[in-house]
């Protein structure tokens, strides 16, 4: 936060299953320095508001919780998340993991609750390490992602994923399309594995 270092993740070699570790490198130059490499990684790290600690999801040791990692090389406290997460019946979002903006002790990320992937915020106070009560700040069917906050204001990506059924007029011998593409539905739920008869009556 005071510019004088870049706090980044490498995810290592081997899929998805192989977690990835935490370096903070000076701006000015010089050697990158790992954060805490015992704990393996699921999603890139963000900044205490302080800059003196790190928030890292991940697995030490064989447990997978949120850890406020001081700088200092002090041993990484655990904060519950999963637990905290089960309670309040949200979970980790697939297309937009991770943690986003921890600024003061306000904390916003994208959580799926119910078939929605939106934005949130709770409390999350660096000395405690315990989370508030969580609240939903978007809603709709989008993926809300990436917010980034500007004095009163959120700034975020939406992404609207639908998925309807659609036809086209094909020339089956010739591999080839014959008119117009033709949108059959329209809903907000997933409309897909067409099929018809094999007599093709209908």
């Amino acid at each position: 936060p005071d510019g004088s270092l870049l706090l980044y993740w490498t995810r290592r070699s081997g899929g998805a299953s192989v977690g990835g570790a935490a370096y903070v490198v000076p701006t000015a130059g010089g050697e990158p320095r790992p954060i805490h490499s015992d704990i393996q990684l699921n999603v890139p790290p963000i900044w205490s508001p302080d800059g003196r600690a790190v928030l890292l999801l991940g697995a030490r040791a064989g447990v997978l919780d949120c850890w406020i990692a001081p700088l200092d090389g002090g041993a990484p406290r655990p904060t519950g998340f999963l637990q905290w997460v089960q309670r309040h019946n949200i979970r980790a979002s697939l297309e937009a993991p991770g943690f986003s903006v921890w600024t003061g002790d306000r904390l916003l990320f994208t959580a799926g609750h119910g078939d929605a992937n939106n934005l949130w915020e709770t409390t999350l106070h660096a000395g405690t390490g315990q989370f508030g009560e969580p609240r939903r700040l978007t809603s709709g069917s989008t993926v809300d992602t990436q917010p980034a906050v500007a004095g009163s204001r959120i700034a975020y990506a939406s992404l609207m994923v639908n998925t309807d059924v659609w036809s086209v007029p094909l020339d089956a011998n010739q591999g080839k399309v014959t008119g117009e593409l033709r949108r059959l539905t329209s809903s907000v739920d997933v409309d897909a594995h067409a099929t018809r008869p094999l007599s093709g009556s209908k």
